[in-house]
C-alpha cells in the first residue's frame, strides 16, 4: 500500500494491482534480473508502480482455485450429483 491510504500501488503496464517485489541480492542489487518489481496479471517487470485507487471490478482470477471449483461438476471433485446422495 502506498502512503497514500486512499490509493494502491498496482503495474504500469496492465493497470492491475497483483504486483510484488523481485527479491534483492546480498549487495543490494537485483538477483538475476534488473527490476524491481513484477506484475502477476501481464509479467511486466518494472522499477516504479504507478498509483490508483482501489477498485472491484468483480472480476475473479480464472485461474484461482475457486474459479476452478466454481466450474466443476460434482462428480469432478469427488461428489455424487444432487438428488444421487444414496440415502433413501
Amino acid at each position: 500500500m502506498s502512503a497514500n491510504e486512499d490509493l494502491v500501488e498496482c503495474c504500469p503496464e496492465c493497470g492491475r494491482a497483483r504486483i510484488y517485489k523481485l527479491k534483492r541480492s546480498l549487495n543490494g542489487g537485483h538477483a538475476d534480473h534488473e527490476f524491481a518489481y513484477s506484475c502477476r496479471i501481464c509479467s511486466h517487470k518494472f522499477d516504479d508502480p504507478d498509483e490508483r485507487e482501489p477498485r472491484n471490478d468483480g472480476g475473479m482470477d480464472p485461474n484461482s482455485l475457486a474459479a476452478r471449483l466454481d466450474r466443476a461438476s460434482p462428480e469432478d471433485i469427488g461428489l455424487s450429483p444432487v438428488g444421487d446422495r444414496g440415502d433413501a
